[in-house]
C-alpha cells in the first residue's frame, strides 16, 4: 500500500455554519437532497499558484499535464456518504471560471487548477468534518487493476458562483487513480547493458529460438514473459557503487569518496579492459572464440579478467606475468582454464611484455591484446568508469584519484571528466619507491598493479594536475585498516589509492570539497602476498579443539 498526503496548493479552507435556521441533519443516503447553500469564492491569496514541476524527486514518471481551459458546464451534483458542514475553498481572484477541476489531478503534489485570469466565484463542497483541514491524507492499497474511473463534476454556466459536491469515497478514489498513474507511468528499463553495449538488461521476452542475449521462463499456461536475468557474467561487469570512507578519515576537510571496483565479476577494473580489448578485436575481425588463442602480460587483474572472459565466449588464453605475482592469481587464472607462463622478477612487466610477443609470434592463430598499448582499455573507461562517477556524484566531483599502472583509467575516466567541468584535479598515485612519471627512477616495490616503471603509451599525463607518491609500507597500512574500519577489503594498490586520498583531504585548502579514489582491485587475490602475512600465520596456528568423553579422552 502508498500513502499519499493530499497537498491543496495554497488552498485554505474554513468552515462556515450553512444559512439556515437549522443544522443539517443527517438523512439516508437514497432520500438525500442537497441543502441550498453556497460559500463564498473570494480572492484573498496575494502571490500567484507556483507552476506544477516538470519532475516529482523519488519517482520515475512525469506529473499530468498542465489543466488547459474547457467549456463549462451545468452542476451535476454527487450524493455524499455522509452529511457535513460546507467549506470555503479560497484562492486567487481570475476573470475566467475554473476549468476541467480533476481530482485525480488535485491530489497529486504540485497539480493544482490554473485559476490564472479567473473571476471570482462562489462554491459550495458539502463534505464530513473530517475534511475541513487544508490536507487530507489518503491509504490506498495497490492492485494490479485501474480503480473504477471518478466521476467528473460539471460546472455552472455562470462565471460567478460554481456547485460541485466531493464525496468521501470519491476523494478516496481519486487518490487510488493517482497511485496507479504513478505505477503505470514509469518508463521501461533501458535497453543497453551495464557497460553500454548492444544486450538487454532487464532480458525482452524471447520471440524466435536461438536468439542471442535473450532469456524467458514458459510458464504451464503458455505465456511467455521477460526476466531480470543476465545472458552470461560479462553482462556483471561494471556500474560499481561509490562509498563515503567513515572511519579512516579522522582531521579532514573533505569528504572522501571510493569507487568500488571490487565488485566487478573477477573484482578488479581489469574486467572491463578485458572485456573491451576482446570485443573490439571481434569486431575488427582479428579474433574469434574457438580458433584465436589470446595472449597477454600483466601483473594480474587483467590477466584474471582475460582469461574469465575468454572462458566465457571460448578463447584459449596464455597470461605471462612476473614470478613475483600471487598464487592468488596464478590459481585464479587456471581456474578459468588459462595457461600461466612465469618471468624473471627483475626483468619486471617489460620482461613480461617481450614474452608475450615472443609467444605470439611463435604460435598460430595467437593475437596479443597488449593492454599497454591498446586504446581499448581508455576507450571502456571514458565510456563507463567515467560517465558513472558522474552520474553518481551528479557532477559534484572535485578531485579524482588514480593509481596508474598502465595508464588507461586516469586518461580514460579522468578525460571524461575533465570535459564534464576542466576545473577538476585529477591526482595520479605512484609508488614511492619508483616515481617514473616525475622524473624519477625505477625502483623495486609490492604495490601491484600501479608503478609499472616506465611510462605506457596509453596513458595521457597532460591530464594530470598534481602527483602523490605512497610507499609500499603505507599502501599496506591502509589496506589492512580498510577491512576493520570500512568493511573494505582491498588490494595493495587500493590500499595507495585510498592512502593518497585520505592525506590530501587534510590539507586545509580542501575544505568542503568531494574527493573520489578509484579502488582498483579486491583483497581476495592478496592473501598470498605480504598483506596478509601475519593473518596466515595466525590462521595456520589456529588450535583444533575436539569434543572430550566422560574420562577425559
Amino acid at each position: 500500500g502508498t500513502s499519499q498526503k493530499t497537498e491543496l496548493g495554497d488552498f485554505t479552507m474554513q468552515v462556515q455554519q450553512p444559512q439556515q435556521t437549522a443544522p443539517l441533519q443527517p438523512q439516508p443516503q437514497v432520500a438525500y437532497q442537497p441543502p441550498q447553500t453556497t460559500a463564498q469564492f473570494t480572492p484573498q491569496q496575494t502571490t500567484p499558484i507556483a507552476a506544477a514541476p516538470t519532475s516529482i524527486p523519488g519517482t520515475e514518471f512525469q506529473p499530468p499535464p498542465p489543466l488547459t481551459p474547457q467549456p463549462v458546464a451545468t452542476a451535476v451534483p454527487a450524493t455524499p456518504a455522509t452529511t457535513g458542514a460546507a467549506v470555503n475553498l479560497t484562492t486567487t481572484a481570475a476573470s475566467t471560471p475554473l476549468t476541467n477541476l480533476n481530482y485525480t489531478q488535485l491530489l497529486t503534489p504540485g497539480a493544482v487548477p490554473n485559476t490564472a485570469a479567473a473571476a471570482p466565484a462562489t462554491t459550495s463542497v458539502p463534505v464530513t468534518p473530517a475534511l475541513t483541514t487544508t490536507a487530507q491524507t489518503a491509504t490506498t492499497t495497490m492492485t494490479a487493476a485501474a480503480p473504477t474511473p471518478i466521476p467528473q463534476p460539471t460546472f455552472n454556466t455562470t462565471p460567478s458562483t460554481t456547485t460541485a459536491q466531493i464525496t468521501p469515497a470519491q476523494l478516496a478514489a481519486a487518490a487510488a487513480n493517482a497511485q496507479y498513474q504513478l505505477a503505470v507511468s514509469r518508463p521501461a528499463p533501458p535497453a543497453s547493458d551495464t557497460l553500454g553495449y548492444q544486450g538487454p538488461r532487464c532480458v525482452a521476452p524471447k520471440q524466435l529460438k536461438n536468439v542471442s542475449n535473450t532469456k524467458s521462463i514458459q510458464f504451464d499456461a503458455g505465456e511467455r514473459i521477460a526476466v531480470n536475468i543476465r545472458s552470461d557474467m560479462t553482462r556483471v561487469i561494471g556500474r560499481t557503487p561509490l562509498v563515503f570512507l567513515n572511519r579512516v578519515t579522522d582531521n579532514v576537510f573533505a569528504q572522501v569518496a571510493v569507487k568500488m571496483e571490487c565488485m566487478n565479476p573477477m573484482g578488479t577494473a581489469g574486467d572491463r579492459v578485458a572485456w573491451e580489448m576482446v570485443e573490439e578485436g571481434e569486431q575488427q575481425g582479428k579474433m574469434s572464440p574457438g580458433e584465436t588463442v589470446l595472449v597477454e602480460a600483466s601483473v594480474g587483474d587483467t590477466g584474471v579478467g582475460l582469461a574469465f572472459v575468454g572462458a566465457v565466449k571460448g578463447y584459449k588464453v596464455v597470461i605471462v606475468m612476473p614470478e613475483c605475482s600471487s598464487m592468488d592469481v596464478r590459481c585464479a587464472i587456471r581456474a578459468f582454464g588459462g595457461e600461466v607462463v612465469l618471468t624473471p622478477n627483475s626483468k619486471g612487466i617489460q620482461g613480461a611484455i617481450y614474452k608475450a610477443a615472443e609467444i605470439t609470434r611463435t604460435t598460430p592463430a595467437s593475437v596479443f591484446c597488449n593492454q599497454w598499448e591498446n586504446m581499448a582499455g581508455v576507450r571502456v573507461h571514458q565510456k563507463t568508469t567515467g560517465p558513472e562517477i558522474w552520474d553518481d556524484t551528479n557532477g559534484q566531483i572535485d578531485v579524482l584519484v588514480v593509481g596508474v599502472g598502465t595508464g588507461a583509467t586516469l586518461t580514460g575516466a579522468g578525460g571524461f571528466i575533465k570535459t564534464q567541468n576542466p576545473g577538476v584535479k585529477i591526482v595520479a598515485v605512484e609508488p614511492g619507491e619508483s616515481p617514473v612519471l616525475q622524473g624519477g627512477q625505477p625502483g623495486a616495490h609490492k604495490i601491484h598493479g600501479i608503478g609499472a616503471g616506465f611510462q605506457p603509451k596509453v596513458l595521457n599525463a597532460d591530464l594530470i594536475d598534481e602527483f602523490c607518491t605512497v610507499r609500499t609500507d603505507q599502501a599496506m597500512e591502509m589496506a589492512r585498516k580498510l577491512p576493520r574500519l570500512e568493511g573494505i577489503l582491498t588490494g595493495i594498490a587500493g590500499g595507495a589509492v585510498a592512502f593518497a586520498a585520505v592525506e590530501l583531504a587534510k590539507k586545509p585548502e580542501m575544505e568542503g570539497k568531494l574527493i573520489t579514489a578509484i579502488l582498483p582491485n579486491t583483497g581476495m587475490q592478496a592473501f598470498s602476498t605480504p598483506l596478509f602475512e601475519d593473518l596466515r600465520a595466525e590462521c595456520l596456528a589456529l588450535p583444533i579443539y575436539y569434543e572430550m568423553d566422560e574420562v577425559g579422552h
